[in-house]
C-alpha cells in the first residue's frame, strides 16, 4: 500500500481496505492478497472460501478455492476451509525477472508445496510506488470472526525466514491453566483440616438460614413490590436449590419470540398471525417505554432481540432478560463505555462512543420490528448479496418503493397500512443517525393509531439529521391531535416543540 493514512478503510466491509464506493477502486495503489469467507456478487467472488490476488481493486484479478497441493502429488489438492479456525501458513512470492506472483497456502507445520495455488504474471512496477507500505488488514463485516497473525517474515531480494511453528504464540495457553489446577489442588489439601472445623459452624449456620428464608418474613423494602415477588419456595424450586446466581422467570410456555420464529416449526410460525405479531410488537414497545421513560430511574435494556422477548399463553410479549441493563437518573447521561450487546442488534454509534442509551434502544427495536414483519433473521448468509443483510434489503426495496415484498411470504392474510407502517417505522428506528430516531413514547403513539407517521425519503438511510428536521417539519400536519404533544428526543437538548418544530443550533431531529 502507498500509504499510510487509511482515511477511507471500514471496520465492517471491503476488507478493511481504503476502497472508494464511487470508483470501485482502491483509493491508494495496492496489491493484496485476499482470504475471503463471504460470497459478494458485487465483487464477482468465486464461493465464500476463496484466495484472490487484488490490484487496486475488490474484484479479484485472479482467485482459487482456498486449497494446497499434496507435496506427494502435484494434481491432487486438499480444501482448507478459512472459517474452520484451524492456523493457515501462507508464502506470497513475486519473481521480477519472470514478472510472477506465486501464492501458497497449508496447515500449519507443513512445507510449501512444490506447485503454488495461484500464479498470476503481472509487472508490480506498473503497480507499486517507490515508497510501499506492508501490513495486514481484516474486516468482520455482521458476522462475528476474530483474525490472529501468530508471526511474520518480510524479505526484499531472496526468500524470507521461514518461521518456526514451535515458536510461534499459542492463542490457549494451557500451560498456565495446568498451573492454576496445581496451585489451586495444594491449596485444598493445606486447607483441609480448617474446612472441616468450618464446615460444622456453616452447617448450623445454613439451618437457621433455610428456616428464616421459609418463613417468609416480608421485610419493608419488599412489600411496595409484592405483585412482583416470588416466594422462597418457588425460587427454590426454580433453581433446584443449586447456588448459582440466575434470573428467574414466571413460566411462559411458548419460550421466546426466537424460538417460535426460527426453530423450523412452520406449526408454531403459524399461529403468528399478522395480528399477533402487531400485539407483540406493541406489548415490547410499551415494556421500552415503561423503562425509559414512566420508571422512578431510567432503565438502558441494552439488548433487544427476539432471544429476550418471552410469549406468554396469550401471545403476549415480555421483555426480558435484563442482566445487561443499567440504570441512571432522568436528564443524566450513562457513564458505561464497555460495549456490550448482540452483533447486528447494536446501533453504529456505539462503536466509537461505547455509550447505551435510550436511542440505542430504539435500534435495536427498529431490527426487531423489521425481523416480525419479514419473518427471518436480520442476518442470513445463505442469502444472496442483495438479501444477505435484512436492514440493507429492505431499504433498498423501500428506495423503489417496493417495500411490501419484504413482508414474510408465510403470512396469509395482514392489514396492508399497518405493515406499512410496521417496515417504514423499523426504518426509522434504525436510521444510522440516533437523533434521526424517535423515542419509544413517538413510537407507541404511531403504532397505538395516536399519531400519523409521514411518509419518509426514500434515501431515508442517508439523510442526515439537519434534513430530516426539515423533512418533518414540512411532512408534519397540524391537524395532528398529537403533534403538538411532541416531546425532544435528547434529555440534554434545549429543542422545543410549540405546534412547530424548534431547533437549538441543530442538536438534533425531535420526535
Amino acid at each position: 500500500m502507498s500509504t499510510k493514512e487509511l482515511n477511507d478503510c471500514l471496520p465492517t466491509q471491503f476488507l478493511g481496505l481504503p476502497y472508494n464506493n464511487t470508483t470501485n477502486q482502491f483509493s491508494t495503489p495496492t496489491l493484496a492478497a485476499e482470504f475471503d469467507t463471504v460470497q459478494s456478487s458485487d465483487f464477482q467472488d468465486i464461493n465464500d472460501n476463496h484466495v484472490g490476488i487484488d490490484i487496486s481493486s475488490l474484484v479479484s484479478n485472479i482467485s482459487k478455492p482456498a486449497a494446497y497441493y499434496n507435496s506427494t502429488s502435484i494434481n491432487d489438492k486438499n480444501t482448507i476451509f478459512l472459517k474452520s479456525g484451524h492456523p493457515i501458513q501462507v508464502w506470497i512470492d513475486y519473481n521480477s525477472q519472470e514478472m510472477l506472483i506465486n501464492l501458497s497456502i497449508s496447515p500449519l507445520g507443513m512445507p510449501m508445496a512444490d506447485r503454488p495455488l495461484i500464479s498470476y504474471p503481472v509487472d508490480l512496477s506498473l503497480v507499486i510506488d517507490d515508497y510501499m507500505y506492508v501490513g495486514f488488514s481484516a474486516a468482520t463485516g455482521a458476522i462475528s470472526a476474530t483474525h490472529n497473525v501468530h508471526g511474520w517474515s518480510f524479505r526484499i531480494g531472496g526468500r524470507a525466514q521461514d518461521l518456526d511453528p514451535l515458536k510461534l504464540p499459542s492463542l490457549l495457553n494451557a500451560g498456565a491453566e495446568k498451573v492454576v489446577q496445581r496451585k489451586g489442588f495444594e491449596l485444598v489439601i493445606t486447607l483441609a483440616s480448617i474446612t472441616i472445623v468450618i464446615l460444622v459452624i456453616a452447617g448450623a449456620f445454613h439451618v437457621l438460614h433455610k428456616v428464616r428464608n421459609e418463613s417468609e418474613i416480608l421485610e419493608e423494602w419488599e412489600i411496595e413490590y409484592g405483585a412482583h415477588r416470588f416466594r422462597y419456595s418457588e425460587l427454590f424450586f426454580a433453581t433446584r436449590g443449586q447456588d448459582e446466581l440466575l434470573l428467574v422467570y414466571d413460566y411462559v410456555p411458548c419460550g421466546s419470540l426466537n424460538k417460535l420464529f426460527f426453530d423450523n416449526d412452520h406449526q408454531k410460525k403459524k399461529i403468528l398471525t399478522w395480528e399477533k405479531r402487531y400485539k407483540i410488537l406493541i406489548g415490547v414497545a410499551q415494556a421500552l417505554l415503561y423503562l425509559h421513560e414512566e420508571c422512578d430511574q431510567r432503565v438502558v435494556h441494552r439488548d433487544v432481540k427476539p432471544n429476550n422477548v418471552l410469549i406468554d399463553a396469550n401471545l403476549d410479549a415480555r421483555l426480558g432478560d435484563f442482566g445487561l441493563a443499567r440504570i441512571y437518573e432522568h436528564g443524566n447521561n450513562s457513564q458505561t463505555t464497555h460495549i456490550v450487546g448482540t452483533l447486528g442488534y447494536m446501533a453504529p454509534e456505539l462503536t466509537w462512543t461505547g455509550k447505551a442509551t435510550t436511542s440505542t434502544d430504539v435500534y435495536s427495536y427498529g431490527i426487531l420490528m423489521l425481523e416480525v414483519a419479514c419473518g427471518r433473521r436480520q442476518l442470513e448468509p445463505q442469502k444472496n448479496a442483495v438479501e444477505l443483510l435484512l436492514i440493507d434489503w429492505v431499504r433498498e426495496l423501500h428506495s423503489k418503493e417496493e417495500i411490501t415484498k419484504a413482508v414474510d411470504p408465510t403470512l396469509d392474510d395482514y392489514i396492508l397500512h399497518e405493515v406499512k407502517l410496521v417496515l417504514s417505522l423499523g426504518l426509522l428506528c434504525s436510521h444510522p443517525h440516533p437523533n434521526c430516531r424517535p423515542n419509544m413514547r413517538r413510537i407507541v403513539q404511531f403504532l397505538l393509531g395516536d399519531a400519523s407517521l409521514p411518509p419518509l425519503p426514500l434515501d431515508i438511510h442517508l439523510q442526515i439529521p439537519r434534513a430530516m428536521m426539515e423533512h418533518w417539519d414540512v411532512s408534519l400536519d397540524d391537524s395532528d391531535p398529537s403533534y403538538s404533544r411532541m416531546t425532544t428526543f435528547k434529555s440534554n437538548s434545549s429543542t422545543s416543540f410549540d405546534r412547530k418544530v424548534s431547533v437549538n443550533q441543530g442538536t438534533g431531529v425531535t420526535f
